[in-house]
C-alpha cells in the first residue's frame, strides 16, 4: 500500500521517470530531469527530512553551482501588515519582514523592529509557503538544455524479505 501511494504522489506531481531502489536501511530515489536554464527542486519539509545527509547528488549536465535553501527564506523582504498588540487590536502597522525565521519586522513608518507572531500577519505581497526547501542546480551555459539524473537517499522506506520454502517430493507428498 505505501508503494502504490508513493508511486501515485511521484505521478501526481510531474509526469517524468522515477527509479526506487530499496535497500535494507535506506532507498535510493532517482529522478530523471531535463530542461532548460536552472533546474529547481523543491521538496517539502517531511519529505527533506527523509533525506540522509549528504546523499543528494546530480549526475548528467555539468553544473557550476548547486544551492539548496529554505522555502522560508523566500518571504525575506515582503511587505505585511499587522495588527498592532494591544487590547483593541484597531491599528494595523505596515512593515517589512526582515528575518522570515523569527518573524522579526521593520516598521514602515518609523523604521522600528519587532517581533511578531505568525497568525497576526497579513501578507501582501507573497503568499507564505507551506514550508520546505528548494534545490537550485545552476548550469554553465543557460541557453542549453540539460539532462540528467538527480538522486537522494530516504529513510522510511526498507526492504525486508520473507521466503517460505515448502519441498515435496515427486509422489506430492
Amino acid at each position: 500500500m505505501l508503494f502504490f501511494s508513493l508511486v501515485l504522489a511521484c505521478l501526481y506531481q510531474h509526469l517524468f521517470a522515477v527509479d526506487l531502489f530499496i535497500y535494507n536501511s535506506f532507498t535510493e530515489v532517482r529522478q530523471w530531469q531535463h530542461g532548460q536554464g536552472v533546474l529547481t527542486y523543491s521538496f517539502k519539509n517531511d519529505e527533506y527530512n527523509n533525506i540522509i545527509d549528504g546523499s543528494i547528488s546530480w549526475d548528467g549536465t555539468q553544473f557550476v553551482r548547486q544551492e539548496l535553501s529554505s522555502t522560508v527564506d523566500s518571504l525575506k523582504g515582503a511587505k505585511v501588515i499587522v495588527e498592532q498588540s494591544s487590547v483593541c487590536r484597531c491599528k494595523k502597522i505596515n512593515a517589512t519582514i526582515v528575518d522570515p525565521a523569527s518573524m522579526l519586522l521593520q516598521n514602515v513608518e518609523t523604521g522600528s523592529y519587532f517581533y511578531a507572531d505568525a497568525q497576526s500577519i497579513e501578507y501582501t505581497s507573497r503568499r507564505p509557503g507551506t514550508g520546505g526547501y528548494d534545490l537550485n542546480i545552476q548550469f554553465a551555459n543557460q541557453n542549453e538544455a540539460y539532462n540528467g539524473s538527480l538522486s537522494y537517499f530516504i529513510n522510511g522506506i526498507t526492504w525486508a524479505p520473507n521466503y517460505d520454502l515448502f519441498l515435496t517430493n515427486s509422489n506430492g507428498k
